[in-house]
């Protein structure tokens, strides 16, 4: 009979395969090892041999002895005997069924093989089960520790006693997993229904890896507050008594979801929340539908959200709420939320010095909201409430009901006009904003304010560097500014001007625009720039620097426009006097624009025209293949021009003949021309010598003096004068 051989990988030794040869253990008590202690390969098949030889000596040795032949017959059957019952060992061996048998027969030290196999599988008594398994890595230079404390490594939700299946509640064991502090991890697949919200207070250093696994609450009918968080994460009393938080998932489908889908809005119901955190990280998580928003941030620092997918809230899709510093929003995708996409913002009542802000700024310094893209969001796309330093880059926003990225206004601090106790939203101060793409934004006007638009910066915002971002085809206005912003080498193409929701189009007061700018706060200031910027279409203006308060100063400089001023379907009754107007405010330059092939014929002749203001400077702007020919540059409407302003207008004349010593002059109505201004003039052609002089000779009107103080007659060149008054 050969040999039993049972190999127990990764067994206690942990480098070798420990092997049993259960020929050295038949039969008896547990610590005999075969006849007489043999440690030698003992068989059956050699004990029933030795028991022939014993039985062959036996019967010579009675036959020596002269015993008779019905003796020596006895002995041989009990020879045979003893062969038979050996043999029955064999099928006892092999015998599966009975629980005394098989490997109950065989020792092991003080117990049976059955005994320490059945210690391999009891998962009860932690000496037991992986405890008697090795481990050993791969790597070079590892060290061999237990299987157990292995597996200690990680723990799973099934490790907690969840079932997983959708069905079962796993309520309490979900609550024992987020409160251990080991990596949690999930199964492929699993759903885990859960019937209570999770709120764990206070813990630090929890990683919950989903493993593409769904946690889904199961409630009935619309929660109260606080009812339906599906993970919360909260520090108790003071800021950072949780830290470290992870929820991610490292294979695809890891999800928070709700059995039974949202029907209404019900704030402070978040599927992922945290508060009171000190450093967040998620990544890789479907958020699928939320009561309110899908990741609420609260009172945290050091937060990064990568590449979650939220969907189909009923408020925001990612929020960071009153957190003090470095907040990052990443690649992440908010489709169909019912109020912004992602969002930072900070309340009246949220206090820096909880996150350890002592300077009392209400703002979150270094935000970096980079690669996000939202998809019918119900208000913004993009909303910044109270950032500080940091970027808003290559994120792309489309089909906003309201404005694609707002800039806030200050309603928290006291000193703005817009200051509420109820306040939830803050200004901006010293951000990039760059690489940027906005499409649609806007049609569907459904805003609280008449913020309609691509992108708008409102009041009390400061430093605010737009630059190199694409807005297509979005209501009312691609750019518009209230606070202090640059914008430059931006592309605006095919604003449109379309009715919409709760924003008429009478209160969209830019029309289809491409830049404009306005104050409604008399303690802000509102300057900038609108400088190298490229328009492509649209039914308005190139730019429109509005009436408002407070200290302004504008630098609207070599723009160029094309295919713009394309009235046509709008039908509200537009009108447009200019490409570039300037209404009722001072300190603004118009310079080194220019304009391509306009459209329509509504458009009236003047590229640049200025309104009930002063100290303005325009010079040097261009219209090239316009529809209606814009033969001037500048109108000035009710407006007092100041020295420094430059107003050009164009005067066909017939040609001057003079006579030795004859003078002449002609008279140019310049409207804004006022005495103190210096007039100057460019001739049509060879002027043969003549002395020339303007000079502002009455309100509007410019004189054009020609005296031949030369010895003979000359004639000054018929043509088209170009009558400069400023500068």
């Amino acid at each position: 009979m050969a040999d039993f051989v049972i190999s127990l990988q990764d067994a206690v030794d942990t480098s070798k395969v420990v092997e049993l040869q259960i020929g050295n253990y038949i039969k008896g008590d547990p610590g005999d090892k075969g006849d007489k202690g043999d440690t030698g390969d003992v068989t059956p098949d050699a004990i029933i041999a030795k028991n022939d030889a014993q039985a062959a000596a036996s019967a010579a040795a009675a036959s020596a002895a002269g015993a008779s032949a019905s003796a020596i017959a006895a002995a041989t059957s009990a020879a045979e005997a003893a062969n038979v019952v050996d043999n029955g060992i064999r099928p006892d061996l092999a015998n599966t069924a009975d629980p005394a048998k098989g490997a109950a027969m065989v020792g092991y030290g003080s117990s049976t093989v059955k005994s320490r196999l059945d210690d391999f599988s009891d998962a009860s008594d932690p000496a037991k089960g992986s405890a008697l398994l090795g481990f050993l890595h791969e790597h070079a230079d590892s060290v061999g520790r237990t299987q157990r404390d292995k597996s200690n490594d990680t723990y799973s939700f099934r490790d907690a006693g969840c079932v997983g299946n959708g069905v079962a509640d796993d309520t309490a064991a979900v609550l024992r997993a987020l409160k251990s502090n080991r990596i949690v991890e999930g199964r492929p697949g699993d759903i885990y229904r859960v019937t209570a919200p999770t709120d764990v207070v206070d813990k630090q250093n929890l990683t919950i890896d989903l493993k593409g696994a769904e946690i889904r609450l199961d409630i009935a009918g619309t929660p109260t507050p606080g009812q339906a968080h599906i993970l919360k994460f909260r520090s108790s009393s003071s800021f950072g008594q949780s830290k470290n938080i992870t929820v991610y998932s490292s294979v695809p489908g890891g999800k928070l979801g709700f059995a039974n889908a949202p029907t209404a809005r019900a704030d402070n119901n978040f599927p992922l929340s945290f508060d009171g955190v000190d450093g967040v990280y998620t990544a890789f998580v479907e958020v699928d539908k939320s009561w309110s928003a899908g990741i609420w941030t609260r009172r945290c620092n050091n937060v990064l959200h990568y590449k979650n997918y939220i969907h189909d809230t009923k408020a925001d899709g990612s929020t960071a709420e009153g957190c003090g510093r470095n907040v990052a929003m990443l690649y992440n995708v908010a489709r169909d939320t019912g109020d912004d996409g992602f969002a930072i913002t900070w309340f009246t009542g949220n206090d820096p010095a909880y996150v350890g802000e002592t300077d009392g700024i209400k703002r979150t310094k270094h935000v970096v909201f980079e690669g996000n893209q939202t998809y019918n969001s119900g208000k913004r796309g993009i909303f910044l409430g109270g950032a500080m330093g940091g970027s808003v880059c290559k994120n792309r926003v489309e089909a906003s009901n309201a404005v694609g990225i707002l800039f806030a206004r200050d309603t928290v601090n006291p000193s703005s006009v817009f200051y509420s106790v109820n306040g939830v939203n803050n200004s901006n101060d010293d951000l990039d904003v760059f690489g940027n793409t906005l499409i649609g934004c806007a049609v569907g006007s459904n805003s609280p304010n008449s913020e309609v638009g691509g992108m708008w910066v409102t009041e009390y915002n400061t430093r605010i560097r737009v630059h190199h971002n694409y807005a297509k085809g979005c209501n009312n206005v691609s750019f518009y500014a209230g606070g202090n912003a640059e914008f430059t080498q931006n592309t605006s193409e095919d604003p449109v001007l379309v009715a919409g929701g709760s924003v008429p189009l009478s209160s969209m007061t830019y029309k289809g625009g491409h830049f404009a700018t306005a104050d409604f706060s008399s303690t802000n200031t509102c300057f900038g720039k609108i400088e190298d910027n490229t328009c492509i279409g649209g039914p308005f203006r190139v730019a429109t620097i509005n009436t408002g308060y407070g200290a302004r100063s504008w630098s609207v400089r070599r723009n160029r426009a094309f295919d713009v001023g394309d009235l046509s379907g709008v039908s509200d009754g537009v009108s447009m006097i200019s490409l570039i107007r300037v209404v009722s405010i001072a300190n603004v330059t118009v310079r080194d624009n220019e304009v391509s092939e306009t459209r329509a014929g509504n458009l009236v002749n003047y590229i640049v025209s200025v309104k009930d203001n002063a100290a303005n400077y325009v010079a040097d702007n261009r219209g090239i293949s316009l529809a209606s020919g814009l033969g001037t540059e500048l109108l000035v409407d009710n407006a007092s021009m100041s020295a420094r302003s430059i107003i050009r207008v164009d005067s066909t004349q017939a040609s001057f003949p003079l006579a030795a010593g004859a003078k002449t002059d002609f008279t140019v109505t310049v409207t804004g021309a006022a005495f103190g201004m210096r007039a100057a003039f460019g001739p049509p052609g060879d002027t043969q010598a003549a002395n020339i002089d303007a000079i502002v000779t009455a309100a509007n009107t410019v004189k054009v003096y020609i005296a031949n103080n030369t010895a003979g007659a000359i004639t000054v060149a018929a043509g088209t004068w170009k009558i400069i008054v400023g500068g």
